[in-house]
């Protein structure tokens, strides 16, 4: 496997020359093909591709299974599908819809399901979004491998690296949060965004909690992680507040200032009117996160 390209090298074209050049027959072309040690797919590792056989071994064993089944039934119902003369019907006890149909149905369900289960397994172990739909229409039972998955996977990521893509994906949902950059406004190091939060009213008393489809607040927390250390996933003090958050104002005083303190965050405060107040530790930490996860 070249260490550059991630490509499979069949051989090592200047080892070989060497090979035929000193003479030595008894290691020929032939015996270089059967000698290569087809390693692990370099782009995922060793647990990922673990799984992935393993799901390739379950998906074959059951398709198999399913489409023996399929052939003795059709096999069945031809032997006995002539109409008896005098019912009128069909002799077999099979139904074409309830026998028949069902079983085909099950092997295009597991078809499907073998690859959801390879790309949601990929969507949520990286943070990335994927579409096993992509990858359904292409192939069907007798072509898909775990392989093929993989490559459709990787084209999904456009030539990123996984991580790359997930905070491509969060830069570009933080910034869908603003729909007018006149809502942005910086003080010093204290960054407020107009109309950032829409607040659910509880039915019995003015109880506040953030929309349960909730699409500007969770985005602008996983800018601020990645922001603050890179990762990919909401930091425990900012998956704290957003619980609090859902629970809402009858359980947590939610519009009291939250203490950060870590990184370059001092603080965020949220507003009834939909408003929230970012302190950072500097003017320059509030305008670089504007400019990178805002604009």
């Amino acid at each position: 496997m070249s260490e550059n390209t991630g490509q499979l090298l069949l051989f090592d074209f200047e080892e070989t020359v060497e090979v035929i050049d000193n003479g030595m027959s008894q290691f020929n072309l032939l015996d270089k093909f059967s000698a290569i040690d087809i390693k692990v797919d370099q782009r995922i590792s060793e647990i990922e591709a673990e799984y992935c056989k393993r799901q390739e071994v379950i998906f074959y064993e059951t398709r198999d299974i399913l489409k023996r089944n399929l052939s003795e039934l059709n096999n069945l119902y031809e032997k006995y599908g002539e109409k008896d003369s005098f019912s009128g019907r069909e002799e077999s006890f099979l139904s074409t819809y309830d026998d028949l149909k069902y079983v085909k149905n099950r092997i295009d369900s597991i078809y499907k399901g073998f690859i959801s289960r390879i790309t949601h397994y990929f969507a949520r172990r990286h943070k990335v979004s994927l579409s096993s739909n992509e990858i359904v229409g292409k192939y069907d039972e007798n072509s898909i491998s775990y392989t093929i998955i993989l490559d459709e996977i990787f084209e999904q990521l456009g030539g990123l690296s996984f991580k790359e893509k997930a905070v491509e994906e969060i830069k570009a949902a933080s910034r869908s949060i603003i729909y007018n950059k006149s809502n942005l406004h910086i003080a010093k190091n204290k960054l407020s965004i107009i109309d950032c939060v829409y607040w659910d009213s509880g039915f019995i008393d003015d109880s506040k909690s953030i929309r349960y489809d909730d699409r500007r607040v969770k985005p602008l927390f996983l800018a601020l992680s990645h922001f603050m250390n890179g990762s990919v996933e909401m930091i425990y003090r900012l998956g704290e507040i957003y619980q609090q958050l859902n629970r809402g104002s009858r359980d947590y005083d939610i519009f009291s200032k939250y203490e950060i303190g870590i990184y370059n965050v001092e603080s965020l405060k949220m507003f009834k009117n939909g408003k929230i107040e970012i302190v950072f530790r500097e003017h320059e930490n509030a305008e670089a996160f504007k400019n990178e996860y805002l604009y």
